[in-house]
């Protein structure tokens, strides 16, 4: 009986080693090259399997340490190029800078005016400043936020004139019986 798990062992042990590229024939029988006289051909196999691969290892060491230094070279020659180009000349962009502002003209604002007695025109002028000033005249956008009128006929125009780094003159202009209760104006100023 021991005799036959023996066998029975050493049959599965040499399938095994055959799977794996361990085992080779002898006498109808498959044994494993680790037992008996296949170690030392094993060991020889292994030996000129760890040879080869170091023989590749070498080769691609060498090929890549010229593909480095090719790619070294050429980025060399890409920087001496880049540098040899003359600079473009610098571009100043002016920040733009937005200024805002409200202004609420009052019935008893002391600069009303009556300019045109005949066409009942009223005027209005105002200087605003602006703080800090802008470095060249900028854009000024005026908007009608609220307004009070107790007539029946409203003619109302305003207009930003004298526009400057330093402020603009808000003009309003009305025609009317009287002088109007109430006007909002909003500002924008956008310039550098």
């Amino acid at each position: 009986m021991r005799r036959f798990i023996l066998i029975l062992f050493l049959a599965a042990l040499g399938l095994v080693a055959t799977l794996f590229g361990l085992g080779q024939w002898r006498d109808g029988w498959i044994v494993p090259a680790l037992l008996g006289e296949g170690k030392e051909s094993f060991k020889t196999r292994l030996d000129a399997l760890e040879e080869t691969l170091k023989r590749q290892q070498s080769a691609q060491s060498q090929a890549s340490r010229e593909e480095v230094s090719s790619l070294k070279a050429e980025l060399a020659a890409l920087r001496e190029e880049l540098n040899s180009r003359p600079k473009p000349p610098e571009r100043k962009i002016p920040i733009p800078r937005l200024l805002s502002g409200r202004m609420e003209i009052l019935k008893s604002h002391p600069d009303w005016q009556l300019t045109d007695i005949l066409a009942r025109e009223r005027t209005l002028k105002q200087r605003i400043p602006f703080d800090p000033p802008f470095a060249g005249p900028p854009k000024v956008m005026l908007s009608l936020t609220s307004l009070e009128h107790s007539g029946a006929d409203l003619y109302l125009t305003t207009t930003a004139e004298e526009i400057g780094p330093d402020g603009f003159t808000l003009v309003v202009r009305n025609r009317s019986e009287s002088r109007l209760p109430r006007v909002t104006l909003d500002w924008l100023a956008l310039g550098s």
